[in-house]
């Protein structure tokens, strides 16, 4: 290939003048650092399709392959990718939705003619209510929930690093088991009997870190500094979570808070996804998947969360400015 780089690892890969005609047994859709990172993982095994919301960075894909860099590395050139609508979409077993929550409708909706009846549809985004949302769009396929518990944070469009170890937290009962073997020492997949649980403590997680740290700006592991000042308003954020998802009899350690910790310190030096969206000048967030989500199911039960409505209303500012700006 002319005037490919080399980024320190063997990235010989043939042009495949074929790839248009590879059937998938899995698809991903969204080509942020997630979607790079779960399409990597899943080719070692499986013939995967990941679709990008432009043309140039599937090209870019189907070119040099994807590169995973940060505690790991690893070269992948098994993924065909494409634009967000293509009719591959029909063969796939398995499609795995990592978009942003704020994407689902529009997209979804585009691509929902060559989706399969028989596809199995996971999704991995941040946030409740996914599975409802998706459920609507696609009414006769089987919609399930996983929990993402790694963090990644594209480079390129075909570079992401990886940053940290994880899980894929899926349901006991799911199927296709077997096409999900993904050998790699940082990255676990496991089957859970309460995936509803493990998604609401990501969830109050995600409530504690997200708006804050877009707010102050602050990496994960400044959070949880004493020296920023944010330990009680933390605090406070998980205490109002914990509240309204008893009120919705979902089980929650009283030691939540000391997973935000662990996770903020095990995590020091990310870049949340929310402040990564306002660093990159968009006008829009998860938000409202997330700490808007938790105040809405607050007011069904009469609940008042000042500490969440005070982070919510902030980065709604924020957005709101970041639109000015950027349009």
């Amino acid at each position: 290939m002319k005037n490919r780089k080399n980024f320190g690892i063997n990235c010989d890969r043939k042009k495949n003048s074929n790839s248009q005609l590879v059937i998938p047994d899995i698809s991903v859709i969204g080509g942020g650092s997630i979607g790079l990172l779960l399409s990597s993982f899943l080719s070692k095994k499986n013939k995967v399709l990941l679709l990008t919301r432009t043309s140039k960075q599937a090209k870019i894909i189907n070119e040099n392959g994807v590169l995973v860099s940060g505690v790991t590395k690893f070269f992948s050139k098994n993924v065909v990718a494409k634009k967000y609508v293509s009719k591959l979409l029909k063969g796939a077993k398995i499609l795995f939705v990592c978009l942003k929550n704020y994407d689902t409708q529009k997209v979804l909706t585009e691509i929902k003619q060559n989706v399969s009846l028989r596809t199995l549809i996971v999704t991995c985004q941040n946030g409740l209510g996914n599975r409802e949302l998706i459920s609507n769009i696609f009414p006769k396929n089987k919609v399930v929930e996983s929990i993402i518990t790694f963090g990644g944070t594209k480079k390129m469009n075909f570079k992401v690093d990886l940053l940290g170890s994880g899980q894929i937290l899926l349901p006991k009962n799911f199927r296709h088991k077997d096409m999900l073997n993904i050998k790699n020492p940082f990255i676990k997949i496991s089957y859970v009997s309460n995936i509803k649980e493990h998604l609401w403590k990501k969830f109050i997680i995600n409530c504690s870190i997200n708006a804050l740290g877009t707010i102050t700006r602050l990496k994960n592991g400044d959070l949880v500094n004493k020296k920023s000042g944010t330990i009680e308003l933390i605090k406070s954020l998980v205490k109002e979570a914990v509240v309204v998802a008893r009120k919705y009899k979902i089980k929650v350690s009283d030691k939540v808070f000391n997973d935000v910790v662990k996770i903020c310190n095990k995590t020091k030096n990310n870049i949340n996804s929310m402040l990564q969206d306002i660093i990159n000048g968009k006008g829009v967030t998860e938000i409202e998947f997330l700490n808007g989500k938790l105040l809405k199911l607050a007011a069904k039960n009469g609940l008042y969360l000042p500490a969440n409505e005070m982070v919510y209303d902030l980065v709604k500012n924020i957005e709101h400015m970041n639109r000015k700006i950027y349009g």
